[in-house]
């Protein structure tokens, strides 16, 4: 046996439905986050048992649990020393009812009533046979999540390497100038957090390939078609949308003649593709994304004909202008475009970005805006909610995987507050594909 942290303000993810891609994701930030704050009385030392293979984590509810299962050993006739592996039961048993048939068949043959012991064993060889693909199946994760990780650590590389380029691509989000667009209404009472699951996350959000805008200023174009892609894959239509497309799209005083200046809100795009009669969005593969500049023509213009053969199209999205409304569009499962101004933690993060040793905004690069898709939210440990807030929201940038945990990080509430843009951020509730 051998010991493990495990953070008391996490949950069982599996519980929740969620993938092994999402589960790995948010125990990553999670683990980053208990060591580099040593949250030490917010851990526990546990032991770890085998089953099939599989690590489970021992605490005082499993420990009750094994005091029942020894019980119901004891009920069965099994040993009762220690509390047994599926596998052990299943192999204890299954001689002890061949032991039962061999006792029976032989009574029987005595009055001449034998009865066949087929039926008994085929069904304790299909209980054998779910335990071994279940084994096999543990295996065959722990295998991935080790190249997912190793896959995270060599693009964080890249990453560091290239965050000077990331930086120049950054531009102002021009603040939108509109009147009618829809605001969700919320409730006057206000949304406690310590009414929520420990976290929850947009459905599917995060098992989305992270993708990467390159040297241009087009984040908030990655932003809003993952928003679209994360409503569509919801509908099980799982589609990689254009952000070349969608990019020219959102920026109309620059779809007829070239523009010298970079960066653009993804309002225009939103109300674009709302308004249009039939799908506009294509598939990236038809309007292929661009990741170098081009000199005084931001949109790229004129673009692939390919461009004009869209497929999907936004619904209906609305305003979110504070946590309440925020974090009530997140448990809706509407991922929210969000806009930032950068602090140093936000570049070289390890899966969360927080207010601590941030005391203010800096005069260069690191000032100007990112747009990027919040997808969930997760509540923090006590200890830190008088400097961080109650939660973070869970989100996914547009750098690669190398950003963060897998291109992911959870930025806390206390600095979404210190460098939010001071405009509305947009969820999407509904997007249509052919």
């Amino acid at each position: 046996m051998k010991s493990t942290l495990i953070l008391l303000f996490s949950l069982s993810f599996s519980s929740y439905g969620l993938s092994n891609k999402s589960n790995l994701i948010l125990s990553e930030i999670q683990k980053s986050i208990a060591r580099d704050f040593n949250i030490s009385n917010e851990l526990k030392i546990v032991e770890e048992v085998e089953y099939v293979d599989k690590v489970v984590a021992k605490n005082k509810v499993e420990i009750q649990l094994d005091q029942i299962r020894i019980q119901a050993q004891k009920k069965l006739g099994l040993p009762t020393d220690r509390p047994l592996s599926g596998k052990e039961r299943v192999e204890l048993l299954k001689e002890i009812n061949r032991q039962k048939i061999k006792a029976n068949k032989e009574q029987a043959q005595k009055k001449g009533l034998a009865k066949s012991s087929n039926w008994m064993d085929s069904k304790i060889d299909e209980q054998q046979n779910w335990q071994e693909k279940k084994k096999a199946q543990i295996k065959s994760w722990e295998e991935e999540k080790k190249k997912i990780l190793n896959n995270w650590k060599v693009d964080k590389k890249r990453y560091q390497k290239e965050i000077p380029q990331y930086k120049q691509s950054l531009e102002e989000i021009p603040v939108p100038k509109t009147k009618t667009i829809k605001v969700k209404q919320v409730k006057k009472t206000k949304i406690k957090v310590e009414n929520f699951k420990d976290y929850h996350v947009v459905k599917g959000s995060l098992d989305l390939d992270i993708k990467d805008q390159g040297q241009r200023p087009t984040c908030a174009s990655f932003a809003g078609v993952r928003a679209i892609e994360i409503v569509l894959a919801k509908q099980n239509k799982n589609l990689s949308l254009s952000e070349q497309y969608f990019y020219f799209s959102s920026k109309p005083q620059c779809q007829t003649s070239p523009c010298q200046r970079g960066g653009s809100w993804v309002y225009n795009g939103f109300m674009r593709s709302k308004s249009s009669g039939d799908y506009d969005i294509p598939l990236r593969k038809s309007c292929p994304y661009v990741k170098t500049q081009k000199s005084s023509n931001d949109t790229q213009i004129p673009l692939a004909t390919g461009c004009q053969r869209g497929v999907a199209k936004l619904d209906s999205f609305y305003e979110v202008r504070n946590h309440d409304s925020i974090l009530k569009a997140l448990k809706d499962d509407h991922p929210v475009v969000s806009g930032f101004k950068l602090s140093d933690s936000f570049y070289n993060n390890d899966g969360y970005v927080f207010s601590t040793n941030q005391t203010k905004l800096a005069n260069d690069s690191h000032a100007k805006g990112h747009a990027i898709v919040l997808v969930g939210y997760m509540k923090l440990p006590k200890s830190l909610e008088s400097k961080e807030g109650r939660f973070c929201y869970l989100t996914a940038n547009s750098w690669g995987s190398g950003w963060g945990k897998g291109g992911h990080a959870c930025l806390s509430e206390r600095w979404v507050d210190q460098y939010r843009y001071d405009i509305p951020f947009l969820a999407v509730s509904k997007a249509s594909a052919k």
